[in-house]
């Protein structure tokens, strides 16, 4: 039936994106299903963003952030492990590399389901923007002071380093 959405995977979405942003699919609908990242139970995460990642996925590539007011997680009631299915809408739903940020935009979530686990890929912290959007363990990862990680009411980074590597984590509440 060429009225029906066809199927498109994060790694395949990936591929398509340059710094302009693009249609996914000028002709038509497609979907993809996915695993939600987003951490909105414990209050760590970004609004508008919906984080996801292909299920039992530990590869890097396999991670992708959906942004606008349609997919902000705690309105949709989204939580980290809740599976969906995206359908994005052709001629609308565009892709972008947005400062290296893997993103698209113009679609529709519907939960389907839960996993009961969530794998981790262990990475080394040269490698975090190639697994964006997906649950990562940093090898021999060391913070150089201890402290609140934040707040209700404060934002906080801390600063880590892993074999002469260093990147920040943000946290929320």
């Amino acid at each position: 039936d060429p009225g029906e959405a066809t199927a498109i995977t994060i790694p395949e979405l990936i591929a398509q994106m340059t710094t302009t942003e693009a249609p996914v699919d000028a002709n038509a609908d497609r979907y993809l299903d996915a695993v939600v990242m987003n951490d909105v139970a414990g209050a760590n995460y970004t609004f508008n963003n919906l984080i996801l990642a292909t299920e039992n996925a530990t590869e890097a590539g396999n991670g992708i952030t959906l942004y606008g007011s349609q997919v902000e997680p705690s309105t949709l009631g989204l939580n980290k492990g809740d599976k969906v299915r995206v359908t994005l809408y052709k001629g609308l739903a565009k892709v972008v590399n947005y400062s290296g940020m893997y993103e698209v935009t113009w679609c529709k979530v519907e939960k389907t389901g839960t996993v009961t686990s969530i794998p981790t890929a262990t990475i080394a912290a040269a490698d975090l923007a190639k697994y964006q959007g997906m649950a990562v363990t940093i090898a021999n990862a060391s913070v150089a002071q201890a402290g609140v990680w934040a707040s209700a009411s404060a934002l906080s980074s801390h600063t880590f380093t892993a074999d002469g590597a260093n990147f920040t984590v943000f946290c929320k509440q």
